[in-house]
């Protein structure tokens, strides 16, 4: 199925900048007159979460919860602050550790998945104290749930931190699913930790591909099964064990220079090789090749695409583009 491209440019920002969390944070808090109520999630051993934050009675609330329905993210200290923080510095010795926050202010309970990536490779991280490769949990309506997530030692140097909440994962093949949640699938939380004060940035080679002049107006990254056909692809049926061709397009619609980026892909939330960097000039499209391999069943396929790789980030320089995500019939 073709959907324009152009339909779409100005509800992407919209909603990742209300909905998703990709691309900003909402420095604006509010103490609650009252206290709030904080359901938090059970684990796979069935008990509460062991850390929690105390005292509930002079938290700051999460913008947005009060009065508004949709999803909204944030990153807590222990003392119960909003953590707003672009930029980490940490000693070799110590941890980073926060609370991931989410309120599902919405009337539909859903499934979420965390996962992480560091510098660019998607890690294990840890949940409660307990090592993790990823981490699956159920949302009821109207819930609100912190989890006490850490990582585990970094190496001396700047390091790009994103972890990934996967919203309402679930393999429908509902084209309406796949297309109502084109540009809200993802929340992203991204920042640096700097390990050491060493902010020397990281050597990293970018791969060369033709740049193309952009036959539809896009700014950011579109999965399809055609080299040349840079609109939404959301369905496809394939065979099992039959390497699958797609493709990632990237354009530069908005930005006055060329951009950096490195292109990360994952099926069903695992990262497919390693991630690639890629340079786009202004008003120019990029078409990178691609495949992957599967076993019977319904899968997810999708990419992002990460702004100013290895760059000390802010509020202006840390955007993450979502593809939608392509669901895969194998069969």
């Amino acid at each position: 199925m073709k959907i324009k491209k152009k339909y779409f440019i100005i509800i992407i920002f919209i909603l990742a900048y209300y909905i998703t969390g990709c691309t900003s944070k909402d420095s604006n808090t509010q103490k609650p007159n009252n206290p709030i109520s904080i359901q938090t999630l059970n684990d796979k051993n069935n008990k509460n979460f062991k850390k929690t934050i105390k005292d509930t009675s002079n938290r700051d609330i999460m913008p947005g919860t009060e009065n508004m329905k949709g999803i909204r993210s944030r990153i807590y200290n222990d003392k119960g602050e909003i953590d707003n923080k672009y930029n980490y510095s940490l000693k070799t010795d110590e941890v980073w550790e926060k609370f991931i926050a989410i309120s599902n202010s919405t009337d539909n309970s859903s499934k979420y998945k965390l996962i992480l990536l560091v510098d660019y490779k998607q890690c294990n991280f840890n949940v409660d104290g307990n090592p993790v490769k990823d981490y699956t949990f159920q949302m009821n309506k109207n819930e609100t749930i912190e989890m006490p997530v850490s990582l585990n030692k970094l190496n001396e140097g700047l390091h790009d931190i994103l972890f990934l909440v996967v919203i309402d994962d679930n393999k429908s093949t509902d084209i309406r699913f796949r297309n109502t949640t084109l540009t809200c699938n993802l929340i992203c939380f991204r920042f640096n930790i700097i390990v050491n004060n060493n902010i020397k940035i990281p050597n990293y080679n970018l791969t060369t591909f033709k740049q193309q002049d952009l036959k539809d107006k896009f700014n950011g990254i579109i999965l399809n099964k055609n080299e040349s056909d840079a609109n939404y692809w959301f369905l496809e049926n394939a065979t099992s064990q039959k390497t699958i061709q797609f493709y990632n397009h990237f354009g530069n619609s908005d930005f006055e220079q060329a951009q950096k980026y490195a292109v990360i892909t994952f099926s069903d939330w695992k990262q497919l090789g390693l991630g690639t960097f890629i340079e786009v000039n202004k008003g120019k499209q990029v078409t990178v090749p691609s495949s992957v391999k599967l076993t019977k069943g319904i899968h997810n396929l999708n990419s992002i695409l990460i702004l100013n790789p290895y760059e000390k980030l802010s509020n202006y320089n840390n955007q993450v583009f979502i593809s939608a995500r392509v669901g895969l019939n194998v069969k």
